[in-house]
């Protein structure tokens, strides 16, 4: 018989995936991806899927194509992908992503 946590643990999984090059064109992503652009005012892309993003109810992992490295945040619900150079200056990279909901 199944437990209230087994239940819970049927809906973990990657919900959203993709590769987004460095121009916010997405390539090969999940249909829930609604739209990606580059907000040049906070250098972050903003990736808009079917469901609001939630920190704690999302972990998201990021593979920059470049000598980068890459923080996730949110913002209006959708999640936000900023990438920086070593040095800490904001870059735009070609990228992948995973996002697994908790």
């Amino acid at each position: 018989m199944a437990t209230e946590h087994d239940k819970d643990n049927r809906n973990y999984g990657a919900f959203a995936y993709g590769w987004v090059a460095a121009g916010a064109n997405p390539f090969h992503c999940t249909p829930n991806i609604k739209g990606i652009k580059y907000n040049t005012a906070l250098h972050c892309y903003e990736i808009d899927t079917e469901q609001p993003y939630e920190m704690d109810k999302y972990i998201t992992i990021i593979t920059p194509e470049a000598q980068c490295f890459g923080v996730r945040g949110f913002n209006n619900g959708k999640l936000t992908i900023s990438l920086f150079l070593p040095n800490g200056d904001p870059c735009q990279a070609d990228f992948q992503f995973v996002n697994y909901k908790l």
